[in-house]
């Protein structure tokens, strides 16, 4: 299917593939953000290689959202991402950067195909330009915005198939292009718009005879016989299409279909606007919602992307790239039409349409008679600012603080930045900050998702710094509004808050509630577990929950914890140590299982491994005193003791406030001298 006939085109792939690499490596040891919290990293469906059948039957995530997409192979790649690499964020930043140069590769294709007395150099510096476009930083460096780009690589080189069949009619190359096209509507809606594409390369591109229209519509039927499917497919596993023929309750969209459309036409030309000034690019974008014809810049915005679909209908003859051009900008945006998101506008959502622009600039430099060298001096201008922009928006997107700082100084009223910025402040110990954070975010401008996160963490974070009962109030106060759009996250909190002020019973009661919302939460399990071990000493209990939980989710570190706990108390020491050990490898920065591996290796199996897990947790948690005062102990049980080393952490663990043994301090007074 790609046809690499050149020597030019060899040395474009390397240069291709050298300019994504470059201008993304740094993204690579990013972590994960935003939404990869949920879709990836406690996704417990992504897992196991059995759960793939579910993600055909609707299911996204474990994480309690309603359901409103269908993406088994997008699911199915994180699925391998994972057999792969596990939960290190390194492999899924590759996977997105191979598929962005793909993307990449395929523009430099469709620029030959459309052009083809065009310059290479027009042709490369476009793509080259593509590559490093600060704009598609959200789009590949996000891991979660992978459904665009995959859905994107799936179409335009479904494109590049159908069209390399009409010139030169090899018979594989048809139903490649049908297999490529469910496998776009598979990765994400957007691919419906996929038969418009080939419709506009075949009728305004590709075809001259008189009766192309007939012979377009012949060719393409099968193709929009695929998107009925597709939609009754949406409808009987979803219930719904986007809000429309509903048979299951769906929350109320953000903005009516009137509203949506006016708006999303403001956005059209605000994507227009940033492909040529990238600057100041953020993941919340603050974007006036016009909510009908009484709004004058929507009414502005709608005759303007009509003025120019017109346009390019009259153009189509004389001007038929310039046409095709327009039109397939705007057929690549008509799902921000007719889908109601609450993200009014979002970078990556006009990656594919952006090819519209790359097409239009082509024709324009294959016409203009610009002399080659100033024309390579532009591109490497264009090429050297743009990759400088987006290794800056990568740095900025390494992670959640860096992110939503970035935010703020672009939009400091952005609830979601103020939210997100607070647990992170709070889980490093700045209290006061964080706090002033968290209820900024409570805005009521802010949306009601997150306003319903910002609640659960004010409560959450309150009960933990010492105020229990104000969190119990928060929640309380705010129940009607948090049962309303999180019945499940309502009763989980409520069940934490109440633990930590102390009401056991009620904590137990509650998240009982909220396992009969949702029965497969490994946190409830989790959290029940330790409530049998902390209440009852029901071991057996204990221990079931945390085997339910570790069914659900086979990374849970606390859940081993959980188990490990059970066994030390059972007196099966062994099996206890190869919990412990198996919850350090998933989470090594935690201190606890280090020690209590070391407690064991003293105490009951008398490893001299015990030395090095004692300086571990002292490693990871400077001020954990019983540590120090355990390292004592350890070096004076030697064969021959250590009296040097224990004095040293003995007087370690007493500054820390450790409650000593009188006998051993006598022991070191008597033996460290001598």
């Amino acid at each position: 299917m790609i046809r690499i006939t050149e020597k030019k085109d060899f040395w474009a792939v390397l240069l291709l593939c050298a300019a994504v690499y470059g201008v993304y490596c740094n993204s690579i040891s990013n972590v994960f953000v935003f939404d990869d919290k949920h879709m990836i990293l406690l996704n417990n469906y992504i897992k196991k290689f059995s759960n793939i059948p579910l993600f055909f039957k609707g299911e996204i995530t474990t994480h309690p959202i309603e359901k409103g997409m269908y993406r088994p192979v997008l699911m199915i790649s994180f699925v391998f991402n994972y057999l792969l690499a596990g939960l290190k964020p390194y492999g899924y930043h590759l996977f997105n950067i191979l598929i962005h140069f793909l993307n990449t590769f395929f523009l430099y294709l469709l620029l030959k195909l459309l052009f083809k007395d065009g310059s290479w150099l027009v042709r490369l510096g476009l793509s080259l330009i593509f590559a490093v476009h600060p704009i598609n930083t959200e789009a590949v460096t996000y891991i979660s915005s992978r459904s665009t780009i995959l859905c994107s690589f799936f179409m335009i080189s479904g494109v590049y198939a159908y069209t390399r069949w009409l010139i030169s009619r090899k018979k594989y190359l048809y139903p490649l292009s049908v297999l490529l096209y469910i496998l776009a509507l598979l990765t994400k809606e957007i691919g419906l718009i996929f038969p418009v594409l080939l419709f506009l390369c075949e009728y305004l591109i590709f075809s001259e005879e008189r009766d192309k229209l007939k012979k377009t519509v012949f060719y393409l039927w099968p193709f929009f016989a695929i998107a009925l499917c597709y939609l009754f497919v949406i409808k009987t596993v979803i219930g719904s299409l986007w809000g429309l023929m509903s048979t299951v309750k769906v929350s109320l969209p953000p903005r009516s279909f009137l509203s949506n459309i006016l708006t999303q036409s403001g956005v059209s030309f605000l994507y227009i606007y940033l492909f040529v000034f990238p600057f100041q690019l953020c993941i919340d974008r603050q974007f006036p919602v016009f909510k009908d014809f009484s709004s004058l810049p929507g009414v502005l915005c709608f005759a303007g992307v009509v003025g120019l679909i017109i346009a390019a209908f009259f153009l189509r003859k004389r001007f038929k790239i310039i046409s095709f051009s327009i039109l397939w900008f705007f057929a690549c945006l008509i799902p921000q039409f007719y889908a109601r998101l609450n993200l009014v506008a979002a970078e990556h959502h006009p990656y594919l349409a952006f090819f519209g622009i790359y097409f239009l600039l082509a024709w324009f430099l294959t016409r203009v008679p610009i002399p080659k060298k100033i024309l390579a001096y532009v591109f490497i201008f264009i090429f050297a600012l743009f990759s400088m922009l987006t290794i800056i928006r990568n740095y900025e997107w390494r992670s959640e603080y860096t992110l939503w700082k970035a935010q703020l100084r672009i939009n400091p009223d952005s609830a979601i930045a103020q939210g997100s910025i607070a647990v992170d402040l709070l889980s490093r110990g700045f209290v006061a900050e964080g706090m002033e954070y968290l209820r900024k975010s409570l805005s009521p401008k802010a949306s009601a998702p997150t306003r319903v996160i910002s609640t659960f963490n004010l409560a959450y974070y309150s009960a933990l710094l010492g105020e229990p009962q104000k969190g119990i109030d928060i929640l309380v106060k705010n129940r009607e509004f948090l049962i309303k759009t999180h019945p499940f996250g309502y009763f989980k909190n409520l069940g934490i808050v109440l633990n930590i002020a102390g009401k056991k019973e009620e904590a137990k009661k509650a998240w009982e509630q909220a396992l009969m919302i949702n029965k497969n939460d490994a946190d409830i399990k989790m959290f029940l577990g330790w409530w049998y071990i902390e209440q009852k000493s029901d071991f057996k209990s204990a221990e079931a929950y945390f085997r339910e939980s570790l069914k659900i989710n086979p990374d849970y570190a606390f859940a081993f914890i959980g188990l490990a706990t059970v066994k030390e108390k059972e007196g099966k020491y062994p099996e206890a140590v190869t919990y412990y050990k198996r919850a350090i490898s998933l989470f090594p920065e935690n201190p606890d299982p280090y020690y209590q591996v070391g407690v064991i290796y003293a105490k009951h199996i008398l490893s001299s491994e015990a030395e090095w897990y004692f300086k571990k947790t002292i490693e990871l948690k400077p001020d954990f005193a019983p540590a120090y005062y355990n390292l004592c102990i350890f070096y004076l049980s030697l064969e021959q003791p250590d009296y040097k080393r224990a004095q040293e952490n003995f007087n370690k663990a007493k500054e820390l406030g450790y409650k000593v043994d009188s006998q051993i301090e006598e022991i070191l007074r008597k033996n460290v001298n001598n």
